[in-house]
């Protein structure tokens, strides 16, 4: 049979455990919290980056097409160029 020091030991003990359940459950929450604030943060910066990436290609594009422009452009002065110096001759 249980002593009333038993019963008091038991009910320390449990007691004891309680707050060390409730102090891991509270450092979870809070793991918790921050792993979804950091989840958040970096769907929010992968948002960013495909934005700028978009933005990016699309630069990119237009340059090209520019750099195109240019080269057909330089093209014409070069063939006017060898037309005037074979005239000259």
């Amino acid at each position: 049979m249980a002593t009333k020091e038993d019963v008091a030991d038991l009910k320390h003990i449990m007691m004891s455990i309680d707050s060390k359940v409730t102090n891991f459950s509270s450092r979870l929450d809070s793991v918790e919290k921050n792993l979804t604030e950091l989840i958040s943060d970096v769907k929010s910066e992968v948002g960013l980056v495909k934005s700028y990436l978009s933005i990016t290609n699309t630069e990119v594009k237009q340059l090209r097409l520019d750099h195109n422009e240019l080269e057909r452009g330089v093209g014409h002065l070069e063939s006017q160029l060898n037309c005037l110096e074979t005239e000259k001759l």
